[in-house]
């Protein structure tokens, strides 16, 4: 018997309303499995998040960033990006994922607006 790991590519949210209203409030990955083994020597899904500013100041960074969509159920863990202490603005993010099959880097934008 073998067994076969799918991991489904990510998806990012291009925009996020941090108003309190429950939707969008905070920057959701889908598809994002946060299942960290640490007795893996092969560092099993970890990732980086890095959000930058447009004059290339980064404004957050979070190892094993953990804030991820469940279908449609957002799953807010305990590092999450909220942009609460930002401008409404354009703001750029690069993310580095290792699964156990592939080790892939995003980069784009989000848009912060209230």
């Amino acid at each position: 018997m073998h067994r076969v790991v799918i991991e489904a590519d990510l998806e990012f949210p291009n925009v996020i309303t941090p108003n309190g209203d429950g939707y969008n409030d905070v920057f959701a990955i889908k598809n994002l499995n946060t299942n960290i083994n640490h007795e893996d020597p092969d560092t099993y899904r970890t990732n980086s998040l890095h959000i930058y500013d447009r004059w290339g100041k980064r404004v957050y960074h979070a190892e094993n960033y953990d804030t991820y969509m469940k279908g449609e159920e957002i799953v807010v863990g305990d590092r999450y990006f909220d942009g609460s202490n930002l401008s409404d603005g354009v703001y750029f993010y690069a993310f580095y994922y290792k699964g156990k099959v592939k080790e892939v880097k995003y980069h784009g934008s989000v848009s912060i607006m209230r």
